[in-house]
């Protein structure tokens, strides 16, 4: 083009096959870091101030957005990858904990009754309700007051 190049060039390449590999390497990287995170969270390698509330999130998304839309837009993609991850716990309220009572009454031929399961996932609710407060007032200390 008559023109001398000098230092870096950019090649920009506008592939839907290209953004969707990338999207799925992106989604298979935070989904190891989000396990990582949990891994070392339940041993005590992690300290708890890491772990915030719905207070929290509003907070660190009000932050984010002032850096623009792609990085708003990654981090709502981290919390719905984190969402799910945390949905597929096998705990008791959860979907994690649904599949868990399936398994169990494939392998023990249907033992646990209907009534054991629902009180099991009524306590795993009302635990997770407390942790959800917890989280909650421990955010407001840190975000608001």
């Amino acid at each position: 083009e008559g023109r001398w190049v000098l230092g870096i060039v950019c090649r920009l390449s506008h592939s839907p096959f290209a953004a969707f590999r990338q999207s799925l390497s992106a989604t298979t990287e935070m989904f190891n870091q989000m396990r990582l995170f949990f891994a070392q969270l339940f041993v005590g390698k992690v300290n708890t101030d890491d772990v915030v509330g719905v207070v929290g999130i509003v907070s660190i998304m009000s932050e984010q957005s002032k850096y623009g839309f792609a990085s708003l837009a990654y981090l709502v993609a981290i919390i719905s990858l984190n969402l799910g991850l945390v949905n597929l716990l096998p705990l008791p309220a959860l979907d994690g904990g649904r599949i868990l009572f399936v398994f169990v009454r494939l392998i023990f031929g249907g033992r646990i009754s209907d009534k054991a399961e629902a009180y099991a996932h009524a306590a795993g609710m009302i635990l997770l309700m407390a942790l959800m407060v917890f989280l909650v007032i421990k955010d407001v200390k840190r975000f608001v007051l």
